[in-house]
């Protein structure tokens, strides 16, 4: 069985949606229940091997996230050595509350999850893109100021859920500020009622990749 590398996939809430998926496919919770997740889940948890991200719009206007995900790999020389793998995703969210909440599926294992394309310059890299109007179009580049996690200083593991949310701040430089927080799966329910949608979206890619 051969499982589709740094794919992205995207969930419906009551089904997946295979047409269109690609490498960097969006998730909207929007209608997720937002307290213990034992409806819908919150976070994929451990078993699934992934980790959901999501960009959390709480402005008055549209915006892009701009993600990216580092993975250690083997370097490919004969020593042993490792390097850093680098994934960039955009997510472009409205300011309507019933779509302003997007994210995607990384699969696990995971080195560090922020925002820009280069996690060191938070304070410099533009991680966030004000007014834009759609994925990688138009939109004001400014940096995030938020600090990537880091999996090895225990920020996160995989089976949770980080969250960045830009709220409006007049006092800085394109009036939001981010921050970052995660939903841990252990803090969750681990019976579904309903839908096991990170669940469903596992075996999926299984399924793709035993009829590839």
């Amino acid at each position: 069985m051969r499982l589709l590398p740094n794919l992205a996939v995207c969930l419906g809430l009551f089904a997946l949606l295979a047409v269109g998926c690609n490498n960097a496919m969006i998730f909207n919770p929007a209608f997720i229940n937002q307290g213990s997740g034992e409806f819908f889940p919150l976070a994929p948890a451990e078993r699934t091997d992934f980790i959901l991200v999501r960009g959390n719009n709480s402005t008055t206007v549209p915006l892009e996230f701009l993600i990216t995900v580092e993975r250690i790999v083997d370097s490919g020389n004969d020593d042993g050595t490792t390097e850093i793998a680098k994934e960039s995703y955009r997510i472009f969210t409205p300011s309507d509350a019933r779509a302003n909440d997007m994210g995607i599926l990384v699969d696990c294992p995971v080195y560090r999850i922020g925002l820009g394309e280069n996690l060191d310059r938070p304070q410099t890299e533009p991680g966030v893109f004000v007014n834009a109007t759609a994925a990688g179009v138009g939109g004001l580049g400014v940096p995030a100021n938020v600090n990537p996690l880091n999996i090895e200083a225990g920020n996160f593991t995989c089976g949770d859920t980080i969250v960045f949310q830009a709220i409006e701040a007049n006092s800085t430089v394109g009036g939001v500020r981010v921050s970052s927080f995660v939903l841990d799966a252990d803090d969750l329910a681990t019976e579904i009622v309903g839908i096991d949608t990170f669940a469903n979206a596992r075996s999926f890619l299984e399924e793709q990749a035993v009829d590839d």
